[in-house]
Formats: structure tokens, sequence, C-alpha cells
């Protein structure tokens, strides 16, 4: 095997080296690579290559031998050794442009990296393998880097998605070669091996990703070649991924069947193991009857066979363990199943949840706040009579929506008996549609109505089912449509249909969201945004189903949506007069805003953020007679105003299109005015978790509907009057001196002086301020409150981050810890928490912004 290795002197004495052929090459590389490390064969090897890189002349056979012993090197796991002759072979095929060994060689360093978890530098070896590849074309050798590289992301990181990407690429080039000669090339440089195990992996990421169909065909490839080959443990990895696949495809019998296989070639696997360990067992008896030959005695017989017993022992205790440790892993996998599902059905729950107290919770809202307004002595019987409609309107609003929430959630529904009747449908249709004439008002949105039916035409249909899909199309269309656009809503015969379309001018639907409007429950996936459509469209659907009519839309992103219905006409009798029946509504500027401007001299100013029309006409009613309120119908259109007028509070809902309540708050911190008023979070969703992220953002007060009026003018009095008595404690403690100062005043000023000359102590108390100026801690609280309306603590604590405020903003320090050391702080979580809180924004984001 070693002839061509041997050994020629040159004439400078240096030892020349006979090249190795490409045969002798592959067969010591597989001798290499399949040998026992304690075979005399690799120590042989090993020693013979050492000797010949010491004196070997040409760099190529240099390299080779190189190679060589890498495989050594990382088959004894001395990786230091491995990688100094991976960085020469490396240089030299770089600087010499062997382009095909330099992308072949990546696969061997990644056997390096791997050993070592060392993922980010194997990932970075193999792009670059792929691209030298695709630059270089290096043709079939570029397949290597394609298949390590789908392995790594598939079974190194479980990023299966990357890891079917590489795979596809790598069946992709496999597929170029047509030539019988280049495919069998690709077979000698690749091997076959190589193809089946990149299809196993493919059909574990296939799995993973719910592929189904593409994960069977590749493991089906991966079984039969591993069955042909009789490679047990391959055939073990297949079957294990078949029961997965077959376990999401719900194929219980098949389970059984595939886990009988698995079980058996496991079996199989077992056997083999002690067949071997029995061999190794016979080969050590017989070398020690060889070494004590004739000295055999009674006892060592005995001894032998003690032995003997202990090995198949101990093979029968390894048995028993692997089963035992397979049916824990069986058990785990399928507990591991449960808790899967178990997760969806949970995010399945909240969104329903959070879906219909949004669909509920506003009108709710609504309906006591009208009852609030209905028991004020004040207003007349007009005014009375309107709320009660009003109460009487949102509470069958709620019942059909509870109504029809639990259609949808009957997934065994029944075919619905809808009775049918005829209806000379225009005066219908023009009363419903005109009934939202006051809601557009408020937004100045135009109605444009324009029906073309025949005189008195009668369509048989469901009066309610119908009136609740023009309600809901309608409703979507004011509360989607920007302030001064049109909504136009259509009605015509055409053929045997009945056609209704709603044309609105908002912000359109994506193609994306498209596809999903109408599934049940659908909400775009983004926190407190209702740019999802809810239960809404779901109803729609249902209804237009349950009439054996279809749905669509039409709409471009920016241009609007129009929803197109239309139904079959039932035993219509054909009447060929027409009557083209057209309304225009323009609404004039004499609606609830235009009221609100018209107050807007008395009292605190209010900026009310809200996209609800009908919260927003509650809210001018409950509020105008107190502040002097404003309105915005999402977050952009609040920050518009916030940029332009200064207000003393601000309400805002969660739950808008465009930009959220939550974005809203974030994005004050950016306005030059307004950025500390008091922020009032109004909403549906009551979850601690949202209420702890609402109060990280730096809003005051969270008031989850539905609420009373009392309760929410209370809460922005407090509010009003807090930041008020701040503002002029502020402005007060600011002054160098006064003229005329009360005995509190100075009592204040002293305190205020005291706290600051032991800013620096974070062990100054209350109880040492109180006892430094001869009061008790009672009286000390009496005067605080009364001057400041903090109690002692948070007064220590305001003065605290007022000091810090001024030292962040004049860059007194180099840094926030220095502040926060100066003030007396030590925890940078409570500082970070509580500057926050007061200022809106974090001490290391007024830094930056300074």
């Amino acid at each position: 095997m070693y002839s061509s290795c041997s050994f020629r002197k040159s004439r400078v004495n240096q030892a020349e080296v006979i090249p190795f052929t490409k045969k002798e090459y592959d067969s010591l590389r597989n001798v290499m690579l399949n040998v026992n490390l304690k075979s005399n064969k690799i120590s042989e090897l090993v020693n013979k290559l050492l000797k010949e890189t010491d004196g070997v002349i040409n760099p190529n056979e240099l390299a080779k031998r190189q190679n060589l012993l890498v495989l050594y090197y990382l088959k004894v796991n001395d990786y230091e050794k491995a990688d100094i002759l991976l960085d020469k072979i490396q240089d030299y095929y770089k600087e010499n442009k062997k382009w095909a060994e330099y992308v072949t060689l990546s696969k061997i360093r990644c056997i390096s990296l791997r050993g070592r978890k060392k993922y980010t530098e194997m990932e970075i070896v193999l792009k670059e393998a792929i691209e030298i590849s695709e630059r270089e074309n290096v043709k079939p050798y570029d397949l290597l880097p394609l298949h390590e590289l789908s392995v790594f992301y598939s079974y190194d990181l479980g990023k299966h998605q990357e890891g079917i990407k590489y795979g596809k690429l790598f069946f992709n080039e496999l597929e170029d070669f047509h030539s019988t000669k280049e495919t069998q090339k690709v077979y000698d440089s690749i091997k076959r091996y190589t193809i089946d195990v990149l299809n196993l992996t493919m059909g574990k990421s296939y799995i993973q990703v719910n592929d189904l169909e593409n994960a069977y065909k590749h493991l089906k490839l991966a079984e039969k070649e591993f069955v042909e080959e009789n490679d047990v443990k391959k055939i073990i990895r297949v079957y294990a991924n078949f029961i997965e696949y077959y376990l999401k495809t719900g194929e219980l019998e098949k389970v059984k069947d595939v886990k009988t296989k698995y079980l058996n070639y496991n079996s199989e696997l077992n056997n083999f193991l002690i067949t071997s360990n029995k061999k190794i067992a016979e080969d050590n008896i017989n070398l020690m009857k060889e070494e004590r030959e004739g000295l055999v005695v009674k006892e060592e017989n005995k001894r032998r066979m003690l032995i003997i017993g202990s090995l198949g022992t101990f093979l029968l205790l390894v048995i028993i363990f692997q089963r035992y440790f397979l049916k824990l892993k069986y058990e785990k996998e399928r507990i591991h199943l449960a808790l899967e599902k178990e997760q969806e059905f949970k995010k399945f729950r909240a969104s329903l949840f959070i879906n219909i107290a949004h669909e509920i919770r506003t009108p709710l809202s609504l309906i006591l706040g009208y009852i609030d307004l209905s028991e004020d002595q004040s207003i007349n019987e007009s005014e009375l009579e309107k709320y009660l409609i009003e109460i009487k309107r949102k509470s069958n609003k709620i019942i059909s929506n509870i109504s029809d929430i639990i259609s949808l959630l009957k997934e065994d529904k029944k075919e619905e008996d809808v009775k049918l009747e005829n209806v000379i449908i225009e005066p219908f249709l023009q009363q419903l549609f005109f009934s939202f004439e006051s809601v557009a008002k408020i937004k100045s949105i135009e109605l444009n109505y324009n029906v073309e039916l025949p005189t008195n035409y009668s369509l048989k249909t469901n009066l309610n089912k119908l009136e609740s899909l023009i309600s809901n199309l309608v409703s979507n269309a004011i509360k989607f449509s920007p302030k001064n656009s049109t909504i136009t809503f259509t009605a015509f015969l055409e053929g045997d249909l009945f056609h209704i379309h709603v044309k609105d001018e908002g912000s359109g639907i994506s193609k994306e969201n498209q596809k999903h409007i109408f599934s049940k429950f659908y909400q775009e996936e983004k926190l407190g945004k209702s740019e999802g459509f809810g239960i809404g469209l779901a109803i729609v659907k249902d209804i237009v189903d349950t009439l054996q009519g279809n749905i669509s839309v039409e709409s471009e992103e920016g241009k609007g949506a129009i929803f197109k219905v239309e139904f079959p006409v039932i035993n219509q009798e054909e009447n060929k007069e027409r009557e083209i029946i057209t309304k225009k509504i323009k609404n004039e500027k004499n609606g609830v805003i235009t009221l609100s401007e018209s107050v807007f001299n008395k009292g605190s100013k209010l900026l009310i953020v809200e996209d609800n029309p009908y919260m927003i006409d509650y809210y001018e009613k409950i509020l105008s007679k107190f502040f002097r309120c404003d309105f915005a119908f999402n977050g952009e259109e609040g920050l518009e105003k916030l940029s332009n007028k200064e207000y003393d509070l601000i309400i805002s809902d969660v739950m808008m299109p465009k930009m959220n309540g939550i974005e809203f708050r974030k994005n004050m911190k950016n306005l030059s005015i307004n950025k500390r008023a008091p922020f009032i979070m109004v909403t549906a969703l009551g979850y601690e978790e949202n209420k702890i992220e609402a109060f990280n953002i730096g809003i005051d007060d969270y008031i989850v509907k539905p609420f009373s009026k009392k309760e929410l003018i209370a809460r922005i009095n407090c509010l009003i009057e807090n930041k008020q008595k701040r503002e002029e404690w502020v402005q007060s403690s600011d002054e160098v001196e006064k003229e005329i100062e009360t005995f509190e005043e100075r009592n204040l000023r002293e305190l205020q002086e005291l706290i600051l000359e032991n800013i620096h102590r974070e062990d100054f108390s209350v109880a040492e301020l109180a006892e430094r100026v001869n009061f008790s801690q009672r009286q000390l609280e009496r005067i605080t409150k009364k001057l400041t309306g903090l109690t002692p603590v948070k007064f220590v604590l305001e003065i605290r981050l007022q000091e810090a405020y001024k030292k962040i903003k004049n860059k007194e320090e180099a840094d926030v810890n220095n502040v926060r050391y100066s003030i007396g702080m030590k925890s940078a979580s409570y500082f970070s928490v509580k500057f926050k809180e007061r200022f809106g924004i974090s001490p290391s984001e007024l830094l930056k912004d300074g």
C-alpha cells in the first residue's frame, strides 16, 4: 500500500517523495476514514505521512498528505493541529486558484468547527464556499457546501426554512447534469450516500414547517435507499421522522405500523451490538487461552465463565435500559405534541376573547354612558327619548353580535332554515343606509346613495340578515375612511342576480389580508391595531353563505375598497320599467366636531383620540360641558394636533387604524410640546400584561371599557390638578427668592435645600428629614401634600429626579451612572423606571437626545 511513498535522495540531500496516484490517495483516505484508531494501519500511516511532509518538495503532494493528517487529527479531536494544517492547505489552494479543492476543503473545515459547536464560523465558511462555486464554476464540487449548509441549518440550528432552501438548491444543481458522464462524475464526487442523507434531512425539515407532501416524498426516497443498503442506523432515523409525520397527519394506524418497523430495526441494531460484543468477548477468551495454554486449571475456567456471565448480564442490562429510554423518548414526544396543540389553542382562544371584547365592550360602554346621560335631570324629553333609542339600538347590537358569535363558533351547525319574504326593497335600503348619517357627519363623510331598480321592486329575502350584512359593511366603511371622504352605496339588478356594492376611500386592504378578511376572527397580528376585521366580515360571509350568495372585495392599498355582494333572484316577475333612485348627502360642518370647537373656551383643554364615531359622539356629550375638547380619529391625526396646540390632558383608545394608542404614546416623546401632558388610555383590553405595557411607556391612567361618566371625569380632574400643582411647585422651586413667603413655604424651601444638601446619600430617609426640621413625620406629610400634592417620600424622589434631569440635560456628568450615584440612587433599574415614569423618556435616551 505504501510502496509509492518511498523516498529518493535528491542532489541537495533533501528527501523527495514519489507522488500519489488518484487511486492510491483515495485508498489511503478511505483507510483514514474507516479504520479503527487502535489499528496498526493508522499508526503506520500517520508516522509515514509525518516523515514525508518534512521532506516533500511538490506543494500539491504536500497538500494531499496534510489533508490525510487533518482527517486523523479530527478523528482524535486534536482540533488545534487540524486548524493549523487546514489554514496552510487553504492558503495554498487560494494562492494557486485551485477552487475545486478549496470548496471541497470547506466540508472538512466544517467537521472541525462542528466538533466545537462553532456554528457562526461554520456558516461563514460554507457561504464563502458557495460564493466561490458560483463565481468560479467548480461544478460538481459546488454541491458539497450546499449539502453541508442544508444539513447545518436543519440539524445544528433548527432553522428548517433555511435548510430547505439550500437543500432545494442542491437538488436543482444535481438536475443540471444531463449527460451520463457528468452524472457519473457527480455521483463519484458526492457519493449516493450524501444524497440519501439530504433526503432524510429535507424530510425532517418539511415536517417541522408543516409541508407534509414534500416531507413524505423525501422520506420515501431516503427509506428506499437506506433499506437497500441495509444502513440500520439511518433507517431508524427515517422511521422516527415518519412517526412524527403520521402524528401530524393524524393517521394513527400508520403510526403503529411505522413504530413496529422502527422497533424491529432497533432490535436488529441491538442484536448487532450484542453480536459484536459477544465476538469481542470470544476474542478475549481465545486470547486468554492462548496466553495460558497448558496452565488452564479449574479455578481459571470458573473465573472466565464469571467474566462471560458478567458480560452477558451487562449486555442484557444495556438492552433493557435502551428500550426503557426509547419508551421515555416516545412519551416525551407525545407530551411535546400535546403541549404544542394546547399552546395553539390558547393562542386562538386569546385572540378570540380579544376580538369579542373589542366587539362588545364599546357598545356596552355607550349603553352605560347613555344611561348616565338619561339620569341627568336637566335634559328635556326629546333628548331623553334620543338616549333611550340609542340604548335600545346598542342593546340590540350586542344581542345580535352575541348570536352571530355563537353561530360562528358552532363547527357542527346544521344548515339554517331561513325564512324569506317579499319586500319592496328600495325604501328599506335607503332608510338603512341613511341611518348612518349622524355618525358619518362626525367625520365629515359624504354618503352617496345610488340605486337603480324597477319601480316598487320586490325582493325575496330575509330582512334581519340583510340588515346585519349591510350594517356591518357600512359601519366598517365609516370606521376605516378618513375625514372629508365619500362612501358610496350601490344596488342594481343584472340578469338573475341582485347586486349590492359598498365603496369607501380608506387606506385599502393589502393583497395578503384580502385572502383572510372573511375568516373567523382574523385580525392583523399587530398589538393594539384595529387594521384587522374582527368578527364583522366573518359575520357578513356567514350571512351571504346562508342566503346562498357570494361576496368579494376589490382593493389597492391607499385607494380604498369595494365590497361586492350578489344574491340569486328567487321567483321574481320581470319588470322592464326602471327608476333610477339617487340621493347624496354632503355633510356640512355643523356636526359634533364643530360643536366641540364652539365651546373651546372653557376649562382645561383635552385631546381625545378615538376611531369609533359613536364613542366620539359620547365623549363630546359628557366632556364638553366641563372641558375644551378636540378630537382625532387615529394616532397620526393626534400627533399632528399635538404638534400645533398645547393640551392639558390626552385621552386615547388602544385599538385604532394607521397608528394605535401604544405607538401614539411612544411617539409623543419626540414632540417639543405636550410630551409630558397627563395621558389616559381607554381600551377594551383589561389584561394585566396590557396594563403593564401601557404603564411602562409612560401613561398616567388606564381605564377599561365599559366605564362610568363620573369615573372618567374624576380621573381627568385628578390628573389635571396634580399636573397643575406639580408645575406650580417646579416653577416656585426655580425662583431664587420671593418678596413674600409664608411660614409653610419657608419650611418647604428649607426642606428642598436640606434634601439637595444630602441628595448624594442613599440612606437619607424621611424620618431623618423630619427630625432635621423639627417636625413629626405627620406634620411633614401635611406640609408637603398641601403645597406639592406629594407625600414626603414622593417629594424626596421628585427632587432627586428633577436634579437628575438637570444634570443629564446639561451634561454635567460623563454618563448616566455618575448622575445616578450623585443623587443617591444605587439601583440602576429602579432609577431608570422612575425616571421614565416621571419624564416619559429613559435617562439614556435623554442623554443621547440632549
